[in-house]
């Protein structure tokens, strides 16, 4: 731990930690986050109560020091299209690795050869891509402004229960209401292609050009 804390000194790091008591339980959540003390002061921390994943998301809000002049971009993020038919191509590559020379390595050099090999032959079948999201924009196209008012009933539904003891009806409510919300998004998205596909039946390009996101080509 010390020589963790002098690390962070050393880059000028700074620690805020998200300390979150799950009510009912026994359970207690404990996050850091670790921020540039050069560019940001006056920084608080938090939590976000959703079900997204497994695990609560968590923010920190910073002050931007008066000082430092940084420049404003657009909000952008990077992504891989790691899909079934990449990990298909993925697995050829590696089966026609020459793995033999592994064998006069030691572990610590084995796992940096393996590390590369699987970092290049990522990078070469999907390339990381940068993504200016568009506001206010539906993500999927099936997804209609009923399923989208639904979720954020199933949000509001998640947080009550989380505020009840185990046995509490409300984690039942929850249940119920999200299996039928998932349902009625299968339902939704099969319906939407059914009908997309059926439209251009007598158009083969059409036809391709609404399989291909679907079979991740």
């Amino acid at each position: 731990m010390v020589r963790l804390l002098a690390l962070l000194d050393q880059l000028e790091l700074q620690i805020y930690g998200v300390v979150y008591l799950m009510p009912y339980t026994s359970a207690t959540l404990i996050d850091n986050l670790y921020i540039s003390a050069i560019f940001y002061k006056d920084c608080s921390s938090g939590i976000l109560i959703s079900d997204i994943s497994d695990h609560f998301p968590i923010f920190v809000c910073v002050g931007v020091n008066p000082d430092t002049e940084i420049k404003k971009e657009a909000l952008s993020f990077t992504y891989r299209n790691l899909d079934d038919t990449v990990f298909i191509m993925l697995r050829e590559l590696l089966n026609n690795e020459d793995w033999d020379f592994f064998q006069e390595l030691n572990i610590n050099d084995a796992f940096i050869q393996l590390h590369n090999i699987l970092r290049n032959n990522i990078e070469t079948l999907a390339p990381e891509k940068n993504v200016i999201p568009f506001h206010k924009q539906i993500r999927e196209p099936w997804f209609t402004i009923g399923l989208l008012k639904s979720s954020k009933t199933l949000d509001k539904l998640y947080k009550k229960k989380l505020r009840q003891p185990l046995k509490h009806p409300s984690y039942k409510q929850y249940k119920e209401y999200r299996n039928l919300l998932n349902a009625l998004k299968r339902t939704a998205k099969e319906d939407y292609y059914s009908n997309l596909l059926n439209n251009y039946k007598q158009d083969i390009k059409q036809t391709w050009k609404v399989l291909r996101p679907l079979i991740g080509k």
